[in-house]
């Protein structure tokens, strides 16, 4: 794990959470047929407490990213332009949650996205979600046992709902933004015409 970061870099007297990133080959994408990258990048928010309170376990959210998105897009360097590090140390700070751990899942594929679903072609992405992604970071950081999460927009938040109904043992909680609507069937649109006139 990298050294922690210095407090130089904190806004002076407020709270505020380190952003780092790891990298990692998934085994659940290796040797799939249309060479989609294995290796996989996350980038995770760390508390301010993380470094100093080194018995402590935190609460674990998993994000994911829309369609043509990725894990860096989430977050922001700009206080001016906030992303996620800089809503969550307003919430902290303000004692509307606890402090909690961070990680944004790389969802990219050739096809803009990848649904985080389980294909013979492009990889097993729902495997390297719900057990690649888990087991590097809760082998890697403090995860407390029983508070973990998941949350998406979009393509995200369809992956998301859709974890979460497949895998209830493993997520404590979901929240799904705008679920994007994948058909999982053949689906006729033109049924739908009548609703519009």
């Amino acid at each position: 794990m990298a050294p922690a970061p210095t407090l130089e870099k904190h806004r002076s007297g407020c709270y505020q959470g380190y952003v780092e990133e790891i990298s990692f080959t998934a085994p659940s994408l290796e040797g799939n047929l249309v060479g989609e990258d294995a290796n996989r990048t996350l980038v995770i928010y760390l508390p301010q407490s993380y470094f100093v309170m080194e018995d402590r376990h935190y609460p674990v959210v998993y994000v994911m990213h829309g369609i043509e998105g990725t894990p860096k897009g989430w977050f922001s360097d700009d206080a001016s332009a906030p992303g996620l590090n800089h809503v969550m140390d307003t919430l902290v700070e303000n004692r509307d949650v606890e402090e909690m751990i961070l990680v944004s899942v790389d969802g990219t594929s050739s096809l803009r996205g990848c649904w985080f679903l389980n294909s013979p072609v492009s990889g097993n992405f729902f495997d390297y979600l719900t057990q690649d992604v888990i087991h590097v970071v809760e082998h890697q950081y403090r995860v407390a046992s029983g508070k973990r999460a998941i949350f998406g927009h979009s393509m995200g938040g369809f992956s998301a709902l859709f974890a979460a109904m497949h895998c209830p043992e493993i997520y404590q909680a979901c929240v799904a933004l705008s679920p994007a609507g994948m058909m999982m069937r053949r689906h006729t649109y033109r049924g739908h015409g009548a609703y519009f006139n």
